[in-house]
């Protein structure tokens, strides 16, 4: 097979964000803390424009975001997990993600990865853009 430069880039971009993946650790990812927080600004200006679904969705990424340093504002998760504890339907969470990511509260990046052999399992890494103001 001839070197195809585009083929080598897309492939590498991929497998650097199983390695991003790999330092945010999805344990650490899910791992529950006490307490989690928002601007009171995203409260004003966001809640009441959002759908109700769109709302939870956020505040269950917001709440899972790490606050590690090397992956601030970060977390790993699948729509099932949404689901699980919001209620949302992963049928219907794509529609609310872009909901999130028209308004700029969170950015997306989606991954495939393969947890079995026989299985595929499709995670997503967001980012929380507030955070991006705490810097």
């Amino acid at each position: 097979m001839a070197w195809n430069e585009e083929v080598w880039l897309e492939e590498k971009q991929k497998q650097d964000i199983i390695d991003l993946l790999d330092l945010i650790d999805m344990d650490l990812a899910k791992k529950e803390e006490p307490l989690c927080s928002m601007p009171r600004s995203i409260i004003d200006d966001h809640m009441n424009k959002l759908s109700p679904s769109a709302w939870k969705v956020f505040s269950y990424i917001n709440s899972k975001a790490n606050l590690v340093a090397w992956a601030r504002g970060k977390c790993v998760v699948s729509y099932k997990e949404i689901e699980e504890i919001t209620g949302v339907k992963a049928s219907h969470m794509y529609q609310y993600i872009k909901e999130l990511l028209t308004r700029g509260l969170i950015e997306r990046e989606m991954l495939f990865l393969r947890k079995e052999l026989s299985k595929k399992g499709a995670f997503h890494l967001f980012k929380v853009c507030w955070y991006n103001d705490q810097d």
